[in-house]
């Protein structure tokens, strides 16, 4: 049986060279995201939002790829490294000749289609129900925290004679990023094995 923790995450943009604290309105952000045991695994579902500002947007609809990169991290408290990292990608794609976007997403192995560039950005923004670990790297009697962060890749853009650009500079280089207050294995472990 499925069941959702209810976590806080608190939810911070990070600046890439000072490390402080930003809460610009326009830079891409999370909502607040679901976890749910089912089974022998810890799902997750979230958003992103402001992920596609209007130049982006532009860049995508002369036919460069947008390649969207989530990272989930699951961490013992205190930090002794990363217990399991999980990145899914999804990449929109604008089809020139067909006039429709695409989003392929990994690794679910899927390629969805759209007419509009707002549904095909919903889309590549939406991670829904993701297999984000298995409950069998959990110990009941150790504190766990959850690190979770978008990235944007690089792209080939024909117009620089095919030059490779960081897309990251849409994002002024801050990376969206979560993360969740310390969580016992044994709230994981009792959702969960029964």
């Amino acid at each position: 049986m499925s069941f959702i923790i209810s976590i806080v995450f608190a939810v911070k943009s990070i600046l890439l060279f000072t490390g402080a604290v930003a809460q610009d309105k326009s830079a891409a952000y999370f909502d607040q995201p679901q976890i749910i045991v089912v089974g022998e695994e810890v799902k997750m579902s979230c958003g992103l939002h402001n992920a596609f500002p209007d130049e982006l947007k532009k860049l995508a609809a002369t036919g460069t790829e947008i390649p969207l990169y989530f990272f989930i991290e699951i961490k013992t408290s205190p930090s002794q490294g990363t217990l399991h990292q999980t990145i899914i990608e999804h990449t929109l794609r604008y089809d020139l000749i067909a006039k429709q976007y695409w989003v392929v997403r990994k690794p679910a192995m899927d390629t969805l289609g759209f007419a509009s560039a707002d549904s095909a950005i919903a889309q590549a923004c939406t991670f829904p129900r993701f297999s984000a670990f298995p409950l069998s790297i959990i110990d009941k009697d150790k504190m766990y925290t959850i690190t979770s962060y978008a990235v944007l890749g690089k792209a080939m853009v024909e117009a620089l004679e095919n030059h490779s650009i960081d897309l990251m500079y849409y994002w002024n280089y801050k990376r969206p990023t979560i993360k969740t207050e310390k969580i016992p294995g044994g709230q994981f472990l009792a959702r969960g094995r029964k």
